[in-house]
């Protein structure tokens, strides 16, 4: 069974790029253009009756989401209902993971946009090893 990835980005031509090349590159993609549907998948709540919680290796999120939360937002409420997964957070503007309160910094990655998506490809690979 191949691992599967969350991706969460609000720009859906992104979506789609990042999805293609992440699939080709082995793994299963579950997208959410905001954290709260992200959340949704994650418990298995939202919109579909008796939806199945979905179970990732990791969490790609884009720094900034539309619905008024960050990723960091996002990746506290992960924590706080006990996802431990890895997340990688991306953004076109300067961070660092140092920067997040030390209960937050542990399995968490970042990369700078712009990028490529085989730089992508092998950030997942060197976070989670081999698809």
């Amino acid at each position: 069974m191949p691992t599967r990835l969350l991706l969460v980005e609000n720009d859906q031509a992104l979506v789609d790029l990042l999805e293609r090349y992440l699939r080709r590159s082995g793994y299963e993609v579950s997208s959410a253009p905001s954290a709260q549907t992200a959340l949704e998948l994650l418990h298995g709540t939202g919109s579909e009756m008796g939806a199945s919680p979905v179970t990732v290796a990791l969490a790609i999120v884009d720094f900034y989401l539309t619905d008024k939360r960050t990723g960091v937002d996002l990746l506290t409420a992960m924590r706080e209902a006990g996802h431990n997964f890895p997340v990688l957070l991306y953004s076109g503007y300067p961070f660092a993971v140092e920067t997040l309160p030390v209960s937050l910094q542990a399995n968490v990655w970042f990369l700078q946009k712009p990028f490529m998506p085989k730089v992508l490809s092998e950030m997942v690979v060197t976070i989670l090893g081999s698809p």
